[in-house]
């Protein structure tokens, strides 16, 4: 997963990866050649890119567990597969990288349906897997 990575964090020692935003003294690139608006956009089409497969993933697998009795609707509510896959301390950062592969979805993915359903009594944006075989 490394090799993906395009723009490396690093703390005020320069030997030192860091993960934590606030630790961040500088950015390093993993390609140089690249100038840095294009290693910033390369990282975040690849982060949108990990995002999206991932959550086809998970809307795939919540489909999967529905044909086999394991989950009560054949949906899941959108924010729900956010919660499962982006920790509560990375949500605010990663909300447009978040918004980004959402809108993918919408647009490009005939697979997902998007649909407006009542949820506990609150109508909720839900993905539904629309393809029969798995």
């Amino acid at each position: 997963m490394s090799s993906l990575i395009v723009v490396r964090a690093k703390g005020e020692d320069s030997e030192e990866l860091v993960t934590m935003r606030a630790d961040i003294f500088c950015l390093e690139s993993a390609r140089p050649r690249l100038g840095f608006v294009c290693r910033l956009k390369n990282a975040l089409y690849t982060a949108i890119s990990n995002l999206f497969l991932a959550l086809l993933d998970h809307v795939k697998h919540h489909y999967k567990d529905w044909t086999f009795g394991r989950e009560q609707n054949p949906y899941v509510g959108i924010l729900h597969v956010r919660d499962s896959l982006i920790i509560p301390q990375d949500r605010k950062c990663l909300k447009k990288v978040w918004d980004r592969a959402v809108q993918f979805v919408e647009d490009n993915e005939s697979r997902v349906r998007t649909e407006l359903q009542r949820v506990a009594g609150a109508d909720l944006r839900v993905w539904r897997w629309t393809q029969t075989r798995i």
